[in-house]
């Protein structure tokens, strides 16, 4: 009988080699995990069978060392500084409880000049002369005491010229140099357009052709200017009126 073993019979032989290492490995593994079990049985049984730290017992710590920290000594208060005294203006002084005063302009306001100049209004009755500088000194007597001062004359409702004229000094004289000046200038002007103007003696203003608003200046007696503007016309046996700037 032939001992050659064939293909079919090898090919058994080593898969059953193959099984039995295969099951020697898996018991082998098997083994590994049965003792890592028993291990960590034996450890929890041992850690729960050995004795707790107590109460009463020597800590197996080491014990920890607490500093005690020295008392501070209380900080002396500063002695306290005297301010420095100060001076206030008896105007600068208010109450203690009265609110802080909002802060002053740096830049004080102007004072406006007093005024240098006077206003006045005037009726003017024809055929009577008025003292611009004197209002209480007015009428139509040559021979009145202060007719000489007079400065502004309008003319009766039966002369033969219609106007407004300075006076005549003296009454009787036909010579218009020795009347006080009267000179026209445009409307809306002020004092100021009187200076300089000609104080030679005569002029007049036309009550036939002059309006509301009609403005010349007189040379008073006193010889300061005054400024006259129309403000209502009228017939020439009714008062008109006037209104007068003139110096103070």
């Amino acid at each position: 009988m032939s001992d050659v073993v064939t293909s079919p019979q090898r090919k058994r032989g080593r898969l059953k080699t193959v099984q039995l290492v295969v099951q020697t490995i898996g018991g082998v593994v098997a083994i590994v995990v049965a003792l890592y079990g028993l291990y960590n049985t034996w450890s929890k049984e041992r850690d729960q069978a050995l004795p707790g730290p107590s109460a009463s017992g020597p800590s197996s710590t080491v014990p920890t060392t607490v500093a005690t920290a020295k008392p501070t000594e209380p900080t002396k208060p500063a002695a306290p500084t005297t301010p420095p005294e100060v001076t206030v203006p008896p105007g600068n002084l208010r109450p203690v409880d009265d609110p802080e005063p909002t802060a002053q302009p740096t830049t004080r306001p102007t004072t406006r000049p007093a005024a240098q100049t006077r206003k006045f209004a005037l009726s003017v009755e024809p055929g009577i002369a008025y003292d611009l500088e004197d209002l209480g000194n007015y009428g139509w007597e040559g021979s009145d005491a202060g007719y000489a001062d007079r400065d502004l004359y309008r003319t009766s409702e039966t002369a033969g010229n219609n106007r407004l004229q300075g006076v005549q000094v003296p009454v009787d004289t036909t010579d218009t140099r020795k009347m006080n000046a009267v000179v026209s200038v445009p409307a809306g002007s002020g004092l100021s357009a009187c200076s300089g103007k000609s104080t030679a003696g005569g002029g007049f203003v036309s009550l036939d052709t002059a309006t509301k608003g009609t403005t010349f200046c007189v040379r008073t007696r006193a010889g300061r200017w005054a400024l006259v503007v129309i403000t209502r016309m009228a017939a020439r046996d009714v008062a008109m009126d006037v209104a007068v700037t003139m110096p103070k």
